[in-house]
């Protein structure tokens, strides 16, 4: 078995299709292995995670995110004795990304595989090191309309809502006003994706590009768009809000707009 991987930076349905491509080989979808979490976290009473901040004592069911080895599979593991962030700078942080380095090398060889995800932008801020993904098959995924992926982000991040789970809700939300800052944030990201984009492109890496256009309304679409035949998997359902479109969230979308018309990035075409 070659040793897969997702490959996409946020909001492009990057979880769902790692949900349907572990299902396909039998496994579980480990998540986004490049994030190194800054902050604590606990699941609400309706299953969502929400962030807790660093402040004893902490709340019952708070846990920190990691990952290990178990049963010859690199997995994510929540630690919930005593958690403690990773903080960026510090020798615990450090400890966290060499440990994961040497998970990553570890899947490549092992004959027990994991899915996860590879997120260019906390892969680049965290890792920076290309060449230790050398092995990995990837499976990019991306959004032919960039602006929307990217407003999709900014609303998950003004809103703190970036999943809701297996199960069908219709969110309640106030109006949100996007900030410039988060703006920057998510253009720097879309640079460094495309920038590892083109990187794995000129070393064979990526073996197939998915656009979430392509099968968005119908999950059972995704595996067949990547040469697989269809394995019922349980996946990720797509937020929706009371107020219909995203797009009514947010009040000042001409200006968002006008920032994305300024930069370059979302005119980019992801092909092979």
């Amino acid at each position: 078995m070659e040793t897969y991987s997702i490959l996409s930076y946020n909001r492009t349905g990057s979880t769902v299709v790692g949900q349907c491509l572990a299902g396909h080989f039998g496994q579980e979808y480990q998540a986004e292995i490049t994030n190194i979490p800054s902050v604590l976290m606990r699941y609400d009473d309706n299953g969502n995670d929400i962030n807790v901040p660093f402040k004893k004592p902490l709340p019952e069911g708070t846990y920190v995110k990691t990952y290990e080895i178990q049963e010859g599979y690199v997995k994510r593991y929540l630690e919930f004795d005593n958690p403690e962030p990773f903080i960026f700078g510090t020798s615990r942080f450090t400890k966290e990304v060499e440990k994961r380095k040497k998970l990553l090398k570890y899947n490549c060889k092992s004959k027990n595989k994991s899915i996860f995800k590879i997120q260019p932008q906390s892969f680049m801020e965290n890792f920076n090191e290309p060449k230790i993904l050398d092995g990995y098959r990837f499976i990019f995924c991306a959004r032919r309309d960039i602006r929307e992926q990217i407003l999709s982000y900014l609303v998950a991040m003004e809103t703190r809502l970036f999943h809701i789970g297996y199960n069908d809700q219709i969110i309640h939300l106030d109006k949100i006003t996007i900030k410039r800052k988060y703006f920057d944030f998510c253009l720097e990201g879309l640079k460094l994706t495309n920038k590892l984009f083109e990187y794995y492109k000129s070393t064979n890496q990526i073996g197939k590009i998915i656009f979430y256009e392509d099968w968005q309304d119908d999950v059972s679409k995704v595996l067949p768009l990547l040469g697989f035949k269809h394995t019922p998997t349980k996946t990720f359902k797509k937020i929706k809000y009371s107020v219909g479109s995203k797009h009514n969230l947010v009040n000042n979308l001409e200006q968002v707009y006008k920032w994305m018309d300024n930069a370059e990035e979302f005119n980019y075409t992801y092909r092979l």
